[in-house]
């Protein structure tokens, strides 16, 4: 089907995919593309403004996942996340 999707307040007016009538496809405008050549990596530039080292921020995030299983561990009725 490749007509627009219904929703129950209308038309989204963005075509559905003909394979997956679940899922919307959308489009850049020219106006899109051209930010996104200006947005460059996010997570180049997350890891420059954070002012760590990519070990530094791999090993503080392995410390995290102790610690909230830790936790998980305490609460009866809760678990960790896989």
């Amino acid at each position: 089907m490749s007509s627009p999707s219904a929703s129950p307040g209308g038309s989204t007016g963005s075509p559905c995919n003909p394979d997956n009538e679940r899922q919307v496809v959308v489009a850049l405008t020219d106006q899109g593309r051209a930010l996104r050549g200006q947005a460059g990596c996010l997570g180049d530039a997350l890891l420059e403004a954070s002012g760590q080292s990519p070990a530094h921020l791999g090993a503080m995030n392995r410390d995290m996942r102790k610690l909230r299983d830790a936790l998980y561990a305490q609460l009866s009725d809760w678990s960790a996340p896989s």
